[in-house]
């Protein structure tokens, strides 16, 4: 393997889930946003979102069709375009963090969901520690291998750069929303493109709901106080801001509350809600 990326590991683990403080407060956003969730929840193809097996079959059929390891759901198919959103996401990191960046030690990220997406490796590139993982292995197999073999790095001239000190990628296979108790903690970013969307596909409103809020669990458990989301996607803003605030709702007493901001990537169509957790809950 090339230097900076480590063997594919298998994870394990079920976490406990722990219901939002309000189940009506996720209901009534599910009601008010359900001219565009039900088309999730509508058709064969969209039951199937929530499968691995149905991921081995796309990402083989699109490998055979481009010839192409890698997929990009948005943010740019093709030369800079993972590059540029990952440098733009490397400066939207909230207070606290950003004076962290292309320091010892790296801000260490978990890249859910990560499908064959080269965000992963571009975000090493900015000195970022980075676990890509993904229920489906034969997508880890493909960008794992991809980037040993060195068809990940920059293009033109940012390939000429040397990879900033302490950019390493790990790649692991399994559900995200069951992570090992090894991560509990470990993390200062979690980021996801599209996952949440994913997650809002299914058989119907319950079974999306109640994987909203096992998202919403390990993201919690995962971060370190103060760590944050960045959440890609090109679905609204405001509908996802509203789902972030239903799944971590301020306390009575608003202290400890999640903290979110929005922000456009560059990369139109998608933007990036970063949701950060409270340095405390007292």
């Amino acid at each position: 393997a090339a230097a900076g990326v480590q063997r594919r590991q298998g994870i394990a683990g079920a976490a406990a889930i722990r219901p939002p403080a309000s189940r009506a407060a996720l209901l009534a956003w599910a009601e008010r946003w359900s001219s565009i969730l039900r088309l999730g929840w509508a058709g064969e193809a969209n039951t199937r979102f929530v499968e691995a097996d149905h991921w081995t079959r796309f990402y083989d059929a699109e490998l055979a069709r481009s010839g192409v390891a890698t997929f990009e759901w948005g943010g740019g198919e093709t030369g800079l375009g993972m590059w540029r959103l990952a440098a733009r996401l490397n400066r939207l990191l909230p207070s606290g963090m950003s004076d962290r960046r292309g320091r010892q030690p790296p801000l260490k990220a978990l890249h859910a969901g990560c499908g064959t997406s080269a965000l992963g490796a571009a975000l090493t590139a900015q000195g970022w520690e980075v676990t890509n993982c993904d229920f489906c292995e034969e997508a880890v197999g493909l960008v794992a291998e991809s980037e040993s073999l060195g068809l990940l790095r920059p293009p033109g001239d940012l390939a000429r750069h040397p990879r900033r000190r302490g950019g390493v990628s790990e790649y692991a296979v399994g559900d995200v929303l069951r992570p090992p108790a090894a991560w509990a903690g470990k993390f200062d970013v979690v980021i996801e493109k599209g996952l949440a969307d994913t997650l809002l596909f299914g058989e119907d409103m319950e079974s999306a709901l109640d994987r909203a809020v096992r998202y919403a669990h390990v993201v919690d458990e995962v971060l370190q106080p103060g760590g944050c989301l960045l959440q890609l996607s090109d679905a609204p803003l405001e509908m996802r801001l509203e789902m972030c605030q239903a799944l971590w709702p301020a306390p009575p007493d608003r202290r400890g509350r999640w903290e979110f901001s929005c922000y456009a990537t560059g990369a139109p169509p998608l933007s990036v809600l970063s949701a950060q957790k409270p340095a405390s809950h007292a």
